[in-house]
């Protein structure tokens, strides 16, 4: 999927490479997320970086609650209905 390196300086950086072909393709969850940024007129690029970034969140959120990565719930907020 990816790796991630640190930074140079005071500030730690952290970067993500998000495997363009394979990610989207083994997860409906990232796919729906690239798709819908997409949608909303953000490049291929834009779209990869957004849905990194969205990575890392779900996975601070899997370290901050010591739980494992979980696809339906990482991406349950995207999958449910519309409020009628």
């Amino acid at each position: 999927m990816g790796f991630l390196h640190g930074g140079v300086g005071d500030r730690a950086t952290v970067g993500v490479r998000v495997d363009q072909q394979d990610l989207p393709a083994r997860s409906p969850g990232a796919r729906a997320y690239y798709d819908q940024q997409r949608a909303r007129g953000a490049t291929h690029h834009q779209a990869l970086r957004a849905l990194a970034n969205r990575l890392v969140g779900i996975l601070h959120g899997c370290l901050r609650h010591r739980t494992s990565y979980d696809e339906r719930k990482a991406w349950s907020h995207r999958t449910r209905p519309a409020a009628a």
